[in-house]
């Protein structure tokens, strides 16, 4: 009964310190290994450059040569700790000033699109990791007719984008 309860209290230890060693980012697994990648934003975009870099102990996902259809960075999280890591979450950041999918007229509304957060799921599929993103557009929403035609708001649409590592 004695190795019942020291193997049930250090299990209790370890996974504590696991959960607290995790919940701050220090001691993250190195979940892609860093270096120079080619990452696809879309299906019908082409593969261009893109990265994985260390920062301040936790890697980041850093996507910011031109031709992109979005310019991202972000760190990089497993999907779970257990066993080895065959799913990723990307919590990215927009990095251009005037994203694309920020078109309103309205700065509120484009500050908004731009600070929103770019949610990217990755599965390991041989040498790639693979996956996508929900992306929110903003755009202005037009009422009227010929010259009474104007601006009353903005709306808000939601695209689901495919994205590639390899």
């Amino acid at each position: 009964m004695k190795g019942i309860k020291l193997s049930l209290s250090l299990g209790l230890l370890a996974l504590s310190v696991l959960f607290a060693t995790n919940a701050v980012g220090d001691g993250l697994p190195k979940l892609i290994k860093e270096g120079d990648y080619k990452c696809k934003v879309s299906k019908e975009y082409k593969m261009r450059s893109c990265k994985v870099v260390e920062e301040n102990g936790q890697q980041h996902l850093v996507v910011d040569t031109k031709g992109h259809l979005l310019l991202l960075k972000g760190p990089i999280y497993p999907a779970d700790h257990v066993g080895k890591v065959k799913e990723v979450h990307v919590e990215a950041s927009l990095l251009e000033d005037k994203p694309y999918i920020c078109t309103t007229r309205s700065a509120a509304a484009n500050e908004e699109c731009k600070s929103q957060k770019v949610m990217i799921t990755l599965k390991k599929k041989g040498s790639s990791w693979v996956g996508s993103f929900v992306l929110k557009h903003y755009w202005d929403k037009w009422a009227g007719e010929g010259a009474d035609r104007k601006v009353v708001g903005h709306e808000i649409t939601a695209e689901t984008i495919s994205f590639t590592l390899k």
